[in-house]
């Protein structure tokens, strides 16, 4: 048996997790939407009795089989409108998930939600939720790979079978699978399932795995886990050893028809234990594990390193830190940030906020290996005012010369001279080639966005913009977006996600190509009123009928106008 006063918790632990998939604890702040058809694909209603079809999906009904392909859903609207689960079925039949492709959804509370379903095909399907990516009766994964993480649990689930494929599923706040109900059980009959919690400190459960089986006559028991020969499975659970002493890698009965290795601490970076076949099952206290035991395709971290060691930020200023995980095929390259005094400054996926006057250290870690940066937060400017570079001090404390394009990394964020009206447009990051710049995320209060061709940075180096990340406008209120100083070579989808209020964007369209224009550019941009392209007649009518296309995925009501303008 487990360890502990363990019954109570359990059913209190559960019944916390049920009313988070309903949305009605106050802890979580959930808001459930009416959907009203038996098949919800992207918020909008259809027939699970009638084959349909849309941007990057297709469903048959009489198999009733969803195939995604090259299907993204990133909802960033209102809450108002927000559709709970991107995907929603309710049929009478097991659901068939295929996948081709790579697919992703992300933006919503759940990913999917269902009943019985299957999972498989040739393709991939990322997840990133609110809540939980997959909630669901019965889990059945055949092939494909798949990577689930959720603020909650990365599956929940009554029943979990994986015959092949590669699941990774991950818990911020709770764990990487949550099996629970009648009869509950995990079984794993083939592929490789890495399933981790990682809740440090901040949710009531945190394993890798978490099987509960509620029996009809109101006996609680431990579920099953079950790991037969030819599957590979690595879970871990959360790292707060002293408050939730209950974490661990599998919460369950384990059965291993294969023997296996287990580790005391978070990272497996310490002494392992041979774990033997047990085909009776046994309750396993370790807070990682590993079956086989030899899993010669495991590739562990070797390092982790930032961009910058040091940083200066005036109170209420952020920055973003870049982590690079070594070796790039590392197995697990998942990155956790820490901040020493969250008073200080606090940090959410690498981007840092300067709380209050004082010092902090920001910590990332991924396989055990961990880099820090010292950051220093001031009240006011510590340069007074001055662009001038070389070191200036306030109150002590000494500021960093400002940093030529040689001494930075890709990824790394080049700071404009205060001097350049591109420091008000938003933030540029170093390019790949170590030599130019990209506008990561632009100034969301400018009501008229003009990217510069290039910028001046604090050592007074001029730089070229020649990229435009799409992600750069998410919350921008820009109405005016200029970007034809940039001889952009591509537009991906949704380019300009995030600009809800463009009514007018302008594009270099110089050295476009029309196979390299993606149709859904400008989806979602439903207040855009005209798009300009700057580009000769002959180039801009080898390319004018997929810009056109594009426009007509806007939203708008009226339509949305295409321009080719000289200049």
């Amino acid at each position: 048996m487990l360890t502990g006063n363990k019954t109570g918790k359990r059913v209190i632990a559960w019944l916390i997790c049920f009313a988070m998939l309903l949305g009605i604890t106050n802890g979580t702040s959930l808001t459930v939407y009416a959907q009203a058809g038996d098949l919800v694909i992207a918020g909008v209603d259809q027939d699970s009795e009638s084959n349909c079809s849309g941007d990057g999906w297709s469903y048959v009904a009489s198999t009733h089989t969803l195939t995604l392909d090259g299907f993204s859903c990133s909802y960033t609207g209102d809450d108002t409108a927000k559709p709970q689960s991107v995907i929603s079925y309710d049929g009478t039949e097991a659901l068939t998930i295929e996948v081709k492709g790579n697919n992703s959804i992300s933006g919503t509370d759940q990913g999917i939600t269902c009943g019985a379903v299957t999972l498989k095909g040739t393709g991939s399907l990322t997840v990133d939720s609110e809540t939980f990516c997959i909630t669901c009766s019965d889990l059945v994964i055949e092939s494909g790979d798949y990577s689930f993480t959720a603020l909650y649990d990365g599956v929940y689930a009554t029943t979990f079978t994986m015959n092949g494929g590669n699941v990774k599923a991950i818990g911020k706040r709770c764990n990487g699978l949550q099996i629970v109900g009648l009869n509950a059980f995990v079984k794993l009959n083939g592929g490789k399932l890495i399933a981790e919690g990682k809740s440090n400190g901040s949710g009531d459960m945190s394993s890798g795995i978490y099987c509960y089986d509620l029996r009809g006559d109101g006996e609680n028991q431990i579920g099953n886990v079950t790991i037969c020969e030819g599957c590979t499975l690595i879970a871990g659970a959360g790292t707060n050893v002293a408050e939730q002493k209950e974490y661990v890698a599998i919460y369950g009965n384990t059965i291993n028809n294969v023997a296996g290795k287990g580790w005391m601490d978070y990272t497996g970076a310490g002494a392992a234990s041979d774990i033997a076949v047990n085909t009776t099952g046994a309750a396993l206290s370790f807070k990682k594990i590993q079956f086989p035991a030899d899993v010669s395709s495991e590739i562990p971290v070797t390092g982790v390193a930032l961009g910058k060691t040091s940083l200066s930020l005036e109170k209420g200023k952020t920055e973003t830190l870049t982590a690079t995980v070594t070796p790039d095929n590392a197995t697990d390259k998942t990155v956790t940030w820490d901040s020493s005094n969250k008073a200080v400054a606090t940090v959410d996926g690498g981007k840092v906020t300067a709380v209050a006057a004082g010092k902090t250290t920001i910590t990332a870690t991924a396989g055990g290996k961990s880099a820090t940066c010292e950051v220093t937060v001031t009240e006011t400017s510590a340069t007074g005012g001055n662009s001038q570079t070389g070191s200036q001090t306030t109150g002590g404390d000494q500021q960093e010369t400002a940093k030529k394009i040689a001494d930075l990394k890709p990824g790394d964020e080049v700071t404009v001279a205060s001097t350049d009206s591109a420091a008000k447009v938003g933030t540029f990051t170093l390019n790949k080639d170590g030599k130019s710049v990209k506008l990561s995320e632009v100034n969301k209060k400018s009501k008229k966005l003009v990217v510069p061709a290039s910028i001046t940075n604090e050592a007074g180096e001029k730089v070229p913009v020649t990229e435009i990340d799409p992600k750069a406008f998410n919350g921008c209120a820009a109405t005016t977006i200029d970007i034809s100083k940039i001889a952009i070579t591509k537009l991906v989808s949704k380019q300009f996600a995030g600009a809800k209020n463009a009514t007018e964007i302008k594009i270099n369209g110089k050295k476009l190509k029309a196979g390299k224009i993606n149709k859904n550019f400008l989806k979602g941009l439903s207040k855009l009123k005209t798009v300009k392209i700057v580009a000769s007649a002959k180039v801009y009518n080898k390319y004018k009928s997929k810009v056109t296309a594009a426009a007509k995925k806007t939203g708008r009501k009226k339509g949305t106008k295409v321009k080719r303008v000289n200049k």
